[in-house]
């Protein structure tokens, strides 16, 4: 058994040294008991001072002996372990270290070592209320200069925050926190979003105001500063309480056009629809609308534009939006009232242009219920006045067509204005009514026609996708493009009619295509499933393997060692000669007739290809 004796000879605990082990265990269990700081307590047996890691015996009687905390390592010693009891609140120990005279001033360290402890600090940043007011109680008049409030206030502390605002009221103007304490603790509880803090620190701001003995003009220009620095650091964090109770406490144009970058940049929507309700520029809110459409913020980009913002803003977002590919902001936006048709149109050509697809097709739908919507009266009366004007030319048109057609089946004009003009028509040109291509057709012969107004020899315009206009080609593109997209194949960043297949980093398939020629190549099981569904969806007309035309050249592949050959002799071979003297306008429709015409059209193509080639 080992007994523990104080110097005057009182017993202070006798325990088992089996429980105990090393002296420092039992300068623990003494601590414990006596509530001395650890560092104080010195242990002496049969004269010899006992080490903290030496061994106790198994029947044994020590002294306890308590040293002084002069000196620069024992003061040192004891700040540390005070510090410590402030931060796990031991009460009892705070208490007997505050007894000694040591005070949360650290009093005996320099001014350098004093920065490293703060007994004071830890105390309110860790919300040890009880522990607070015991160090207030032993120096009433030092306290307010060590710097607590911000620290209780960045960590959430009420009951920390409302002690120490009650206490320096009560202090005279010299002796109570400095300003810069205010502002830091209302910086730091908004940032961590305490808004009952914020709240009770804007209630006792005026307060302070008023006992500043610097004056208030010099306590408010400091105030706007801090003041926009948290509304800021709110705002961006996404604490729409705590930027409520500041923009009501104060706030200028430029702190809340700051707060609303910030925010819309996190994209906090309460907090940017809280910053519009409370007024901003014009010039911001376009501002803010053109980063969200660059961003994608949707959300955002509709709260601006509910707040207000003019065609031109709105325009600039929206070119921004489609040529980045942002669905839901070009949705958003090609909504919105204010949009004009011509912004409208230079989004679609934007969007086009970059290949999103998706925003092209949105932006077409906007467009074609924007201009059934009209406009103004004046701008609905005039769109009227063309229809009619357009329905009054082609009316004529078609009168004047109705001629002699015989032998005409099927024709295809290019630029069909000079064609009807050199047979004698005349043709009525409406300036932007003047279609660049069209297809015209007339009624087999015995055929009454649809409609009984409609002659049996009129000639008859043809609109839609039809082989050979403008957008076919395109039309082909996009469906095969799709098509392709669909069965597993990505399309080349660098050559839009180049397409891959993947299975990880290893290439099993490729595909080229030009106009509605194609040639591809691969070996896997996945690239045979995508070619046979494509097989399925589209009627090719012939399908070569290993020996075949493309672009105006013949490509052979050997079984064998799979070598591909490229020669343009073999091509030039197939291609029938066809001799022709310059022929007059009755001579190409008869070589139209007769069935030659098609074959000069696929001379014509394949000279096309050679010279690409």
């Amino acid at each position: 058994m080992l007994r523990v004796w104080t110097v005057s000879g009182k017993e202070l605990v006798a325990v088992p040294v089996e429980e105990l082990g090393e002296v420092r265990t039992l300068k623990l269990l003494l601590r414990d008991l006596c509530d001395y700081p650890l560092c104080l307590l010195q242990l002496l047996h049969e004269g010899v001072v006992l080490e903290d890691a030496a061994r106790l015996g198994c029947s044994m009687d020590v002294q306890l002996v308590l040293l002084p905390w002069h000196g620069t390592t024992m003061q040192h010693r004891l700040a540390e372990e005070f510090c410590e009891a402030c931060v796990s609140g031991e009460e009892k120990i705070v208490r007997t270290v505050l007894k000694t005279g040591f005070g949360i001033t650290c009093g005996g360290l320099s001014s350098e070592d004093r920065e490293l402890y703060d007994p004071f600090r830890l105390a309110c940043g860790q919300g040890h209320r009880e522990i607070v007011r015991l160090l207030m109680s032993y120096h009433p008049e030092d306290w307010s200069a060590e710097g607590g409030l911000k620290d209780a206030s960045g960590n959430g502390h009420e009951e920390v925050v409302r002690l120490l605002l009650e206490a320096d009221a009560n202090l005279p103007s010299g002796l109570s926190m400095s300003r810069e304490e205010y502002f830091w603790a209302v910086v730091r509880a908004s940032n961590r979003g305490h808004s009952e803090i914020v709240a009770l620190l804007l209630e006792a701001l005026p307060g302070v105001a008023a006992r500043d003995p610097q004056g208030s003009l010099r306590w408010h220009l400091g105030w706007v500063q801090y003041h926009e620095l948290a509304l800021m650091m709110s705002c961006r964090r996404g604490f729409a309480e705590v930027a409520r109770l500041l923009l009501q406490a104060h706030s200028t144009a430029d702190s809340r056009a700051a707060a609303l970058r910030q925010a819309a940049r996190k994209r906090n929507v309460e907090v940017v629809r809280l910053l519009l309700t409370a007024g901003v520029g014009r010039e911001v809110r376009e501002r803010i609308l053109y980063k969200a459409a660059k961003r994608g913020h949707a959300e955002i980009a509709s709260i601006v534009v509910d707040a207000g913002v003019t065609a031109e803003g709105c325009a600039a977002a929206l070119l921004k939006a489609a040529g980045r590919g942002h669905l839901e902001v070009v949705r958003v936006l090609s909504k919105a009232g204010i949009t004009r048709l011509q912004y409208l149109d230079s989004a679609l050509f934007r969007a086009s242009g970059r290949g999103h697809d998706e925003v092209e097709l949105l932006l077409r739908i906007a467009r074609t219920r924007r201009k059934a919507r009209g406009g103004t009266l004046a701008k609905g009366l005039l769109r009227k006045r063309r229809e009619a004007q357009r329905e009054n030319w082609s009316r004529r048109r078609l009168s004047k067509a109705r001629a002699s057609c015989s032998g005409l089946v099927k024709e295809k004009l290019k630029n069909h204005g000079e064609v009807l003009r050199d047979r004698g028509y005349h043709v009525y040109d409406q300036g932007q009514f003047t279609v660049q291509e069209s297809q015209f057709q007339r009624f087999r012969p015995g055929h009454s026609g649809w409609h009984p107004r409609v002659p049996c020899d009129a000639l008859i315009e043809v609109f839609g996708h039809v082989y050979g206009l403008n957008d076919a080609p395109s039309a082909w593109y996009k469906t095969l493009d799709g098509a392709l997209l669909e069965v597993g194949f990505e399309r080349s960043r660098l050559d839009r009619c180049l397409y891959f297949m993947r299975e990880g980093r290893q290439l099993t398939g490729t595909v080229g295509i030009h106009v509605d020629d194609s040639v591809t190549g691969g070996q896997v099981q996945n690239y045979e499933r995508a070619l046979s569904l494509l097989k399925e969806k589209f009627e090719f007309r012939t399908w070569r393997v290993r020996d075949g035309d493309f672009c105006g050249a013949r490509y052979t592949q050997s079984e064998a060692t799979g070598e591909i050959t490229m020669t343009q002799e073999s091509f030039v071979q197939k291609v029938r000669p066809l001799h022709l003297s310059p022929p007059s306008a009755e001579d190409i429709l008869q070589l139209r007739h007769s069935g030659a015409f098609d074959r000069f059209c696929k001379v014509s193509y394949r000279v096309h290809y050679l010279h690409i080639g």
